[in-house]
Formats: structure tokens, C-alpha cells, sequence
């Protein structure tokens, strides 16, 4: 199975953690997208508790596996190998553990909108990117529970565009190349745009 090599994404040569038998990209996109769209379900659909949805480092990697665990015998593990983008992997846990009380200093002081605090919690955790792969639809994921939480209007973002050669790919990537320098401006519009399509 050969997987075009898309500007952005992390590229994934070895097979060899998939559960079932698959043959094609074809047959590995329609079971990650039904094992995803589970996870969605669970989490978007209904309210949001704080036990569904604890916001802790395990809860974290417990999502990630509940979005790839039927497809990727490595979903919810921190990758052991370094990627083309991301952090060592031995800095991945604690890297996320500070994210996590980024996010709850920012909840508590206030200064921000939620929407803000969706497209920086969204954005560290791409950068940190734990997993061998699935990084960006699992932030998306985690920014939209956590807007559920907060009891906002989730953004509904153009996934097929996400994942091909779009110019939405390209703003979006770049959006995430300017917060990666500290400007987060184009990532929050981005996010405004979509919340509630």
C-alpha cells in the first residue's frame, strides 16, 4: 500500500501496526473514518461531563486510541520515534501535561475567549504531535470537545480539504506555521469561520 506523500502530513512507510487486513488506502481511509466517526458521536453528540471528557493526559491518549484503535495497533501510544514535525518523543508527555495547565491557567484567568483557547489548545497540540499519525483530525477533535465543554458552537471544519491538495490545506497550514512563531491571529479567524457551518 503506497500513500501519496501530502505537504504537511506526517508520512507513514511501515504498515505494519494495522489490525485488520487491508490492501488499499482506499480500504484503510473508509475504516479510519468509521472508527473516527465513533469517537465523534460519543463525544459531540449529547452533553459533555466532566468524567466523559476530564481534559487529563490519559483521557488525552484515551481519545486518540477510541478515534484509531479498531485501525492502528498503536493508537493512543506516544510515537518512540522522531517525525518530520513535533517533539522529541521524550519530551511528549510532559509537553502535553503543560499544555493541559496551559489551558486550565487560561480557563481560570479569564483573558481570553473560548475560541481562542480551542485554536491554541488545537495548535499545541499539533506541534507536540504524540502519535505516529492521525494528529490533526485528533486536535481538532480535542479543540471541539473542549468547546462543547464550554458550552460553545463547535467548528465544523472541511476535512476532504484538510486531508488533500486544497488551498484550504495551504491556509490552513500555514495558519499553523505563523502560531508555531507566536501569531496566532490566522489560526482563531480560521476557527471563528467554521464554528457553527
Amino acid at each position: 500500500m503506497s500513500k501519496k506523500n501530502i505537504p504537511g502530513s506526517t508520512f507513514i512507510a511501515d504498515a505494519s501496526g494495522l489490525i485488520p487486513t487491508i490492501l488499499t488506502q482506499q480500504e484503510l481511509d473508509e475504516r479510519e473514518f468509521a472508527n473516527i466517526n465513533q469517537a465523534m458521536t460519543k463525544y459531540l453528540l449529547g452533553s459533555i461531563t466532566e468524567k466523559k471528557a476530564p481534559f487529563t493526559l490519559t483521557w488525552l491518549h484515551q481519545v486518540h486510541e477510541e478515534m484509531y484503535g479498531q485501525v492502528w495497533s498503536w493508537a493512543g501510544a506516544p510515537r518512540q520515534v522522531e517525525t518530520n514535525i513535533g517533539v522529541l518523543p521524550i519530551h511528549i508527555q510532559t509537553s502535553l501535561q503543560q499544555l493541559l495547565g496551559n489551558l486550565q491557567f487560561w480557563r481560570d484567568q479569564k483573558t481570553m475567549d473560548p475560541i481562542e483557547m480551542a485554536a491554541r489548545l488545537h495548535h499545541g497540540l499539533v506541534q507536540i504531535h504524540p502519535y505516529p499519525n492521525g494528529n490533526g483530525r485528533w486536535a481538532r477533535l480535542i479543540a471541539n470537545i473542549f468547546l462543547k465543554k464550554m458550552k460553545q458552537t463547535l467548528v465544523f471544519w472541511p476535512e476532504d480539504d484538510v486531508r488533500g491538495e486544497t488551498s484550504f490545506r495551504n491556509d490552513y497550514m500555514d495558519s499553523l506555521k505563523r502560531a508555531d512563531a507566536g501569531d496566532f491571529s490566522r489560526l482563531i479567524a480560521l476557527h471563528r469561520q467554521y464554528q457553527g457551518k
